[in-house]
């Protein structure tokens, strides 16, 4: 893309790529056809001699580390286009498959890493009346090829590639379990980390997780119509030596040995019984206690290490879905922050309402965010439950809080500059707000961009971005 000049101050001239709905009705925005638009983040005005790029029908988007490539697959079509941002044009489609899950990038952004586990003549209750295609695919960002690297006999969760080194394949790492139905339900066996050695397309070896609670499962609970879900979630150094494993209910994490493929440790970090945990159990019961209830609740995990590998950030949230007389009820919560110093295996910060966070590229900036939905605080037409934190600057030197935005809305990080100097993040604008109060269509004035200077911990610039929303990535700053 050509260079240009931010215009209204001393804000970097980054090209923020950003999706809006083309069709809006009545309630939750339905995202027909999602644009992606060119926008001076000085400015919030769409860029000149840029058309909006279609990306399709609720698109799955991935985006390389450098920020320079944009992968979209689109419900309904079975391939993968790459787009160029700097070029602002499509650059490759590659023919894929059904159920393609892009995910993993290499280190360079040159290859574009998809899995699937996709189930060709599905059946009830999640299962398969034939065989489950569960496949690896590598796909080379410069030639515009596609290739399958290798066949599973299970599902995959989560999955990482590696650096190659020296005398070393290039390999993938893939937190995997054994079940034949969907969704991770009945799983058997333990949990394991399947190392691919993607030249050859063979699994290696597969390190087992003892003892780890993920999935689905069903021994425990019979026949009945309850079920609890458990998602821990995978962390890998960047120099690939180190994958870390957090348990989806308690903070208890295992560290697994990339070079000797080996479970090297878990700690249990002698926190108290977790807040998502407790807040679990409580929910567990009165779930229970509705005999003729359907549902369950379900952990989520998530986790990210800063780029030194110093600290292992952790957070997540707990749901409970509840079928009681064909109505559907929801309860949700944050799991909370903890940043784990990975040298001596200790929590070294802690924060309560956090359910998502953002990392600066240096490592030096944490933007820690958190939201649930109460139904018993909605009206009768639904509005009025959002339960919102505001966003937290945290300095990861200091281990402080430096500034809490917005303390009862909901925000959201869109994006960090390359350079760690802003973030941009969303907010409701007056129209949206009108939108939750009562239930008027938004049309204009739905979304706020505010861009956030970190080493000052003051918002810069605030712009409205009218019925667009959703940023989904900040290309390389020009």
């Amino acid at each position: 893309m050509p260079a240009y000049s931010a215009a209204g101050g001393e804000l970097p001239g980054a090209m923020l790529v950003h999706w809006r709905p083309t069709s809006t009705t009545f309630g939750p925005v339905s995202y027909s056809d999602a644009l992606a638009l060119p926008l001076d983040a000085a400015t919030g005005i769409e860029m000149d001699g840029r058309s909006p790029i279609t990306l399709g029908n609720v698109p799955q988007t991935s985006v390389s580390p450098d920020g320079r490539f944009l992968a979209v697959t689109s419900r309904g079509t079975d391939e993968v286009k790459l787009y160029d941002l700097r070029a602002w044009q499509l650059v490759a489609t590659m023919k894929a498959v059904p159920g393609l899950v892009v995910e993993s990038w290499s280190s360079d952004g040159s290859q574009l890493f998809a899995w699937r586990d996709y189930c060709p003549q599905p059946a009830s209750e999640g299962r398969c009346l034939a065989a489950w295609e569960r496949e690896l695919r590598q796909m080379d960002v410069v030639q515009a090829s596609a290739r399958r690297i290798a066949d599973f006999d299970f599902s995959i969760v989560k999955i990482h590639v590696g650096p190659s080194s020296e005398g070393v394949s290039e390999r993938a790492y893939a937190l995997g379990i054994r079940t034949n139905i969907c969704c991770g339900i009945d799983p058997q066996g333990d949990p394991f980390v399947a190392v691919v050695d993607l030249a050859k397309g063979e699994v290696i070896k597969e390190i087992q997780l003892r003892d780890m609670l993920i999935g689905q499962p069903r021994h425990w609970l019979g026949d009945t119509s309850m079920y609890a879900s458990y998602w821990p979630a995978t962390a890998m150094s960047q120099d690939g030596s180190k994958l870390y494993v957090a348990d989806s209910v308690d903070f208890r994490v295992t560290v697994v040995d990339l070079n000797e493929l080996r479970i090297e440790r878990t700690v249990d970090l002698k926190e108290p019984r977790s807040r998502l945990a407790r807040i679990g159990g409580w929910l567990w019961s009165q779930f229970v206690s509705t005999a003729e209830a359907k549902g369950g609740p379900s952990y989520r995990r998530i986790a990210e290490l800063t780029p030194d590998s110093r600290y292992l950030l952790i957070s997540g949230s707990v749901t409970l879905e509840e079928i009681k007389d064909n109505e559907r009820s929801l309860k949700d919560r944050p799991a909370g922050l903890v940043v784990i110093d990975t040298e001596k295996m200790s929590v070294v910060f802690r924060e309560g309402t956090t359910s998502v966070f953002d990392l600066s590229p240096d490592g030096r900036w944490l933007l820690a965010y958190g939201s649930y939905w109460d139904e018993s605080r909605a009206d009768d037409k639904g509005f009025g439950g959002l339960v919102a934190f505001g966003l937290k600057l945290i300095d990861l030197q200091s281990f402080e809080v430096v500034r809490h935005f917005w303390p009862n809305e909901e925000a959201r990080v869109a994006a960090i500059s390359s350079d760690s100097k802003y973030a941009y993040i969303t907010t409701d604008g007056p129209g949206m707000a009108e939108w939750r109060r009562a239930g008027i269509n938004c049309t204009a004035d739905c979304t706020l961009l505010n861009v956030l200077e970190m080493s000052s911990g003051e918002l810069v610039s605030q712009l409205p971005l009218g019925e667009m929303e959703g940023i989904i990535s900040l290309a390389p700053d020009q």
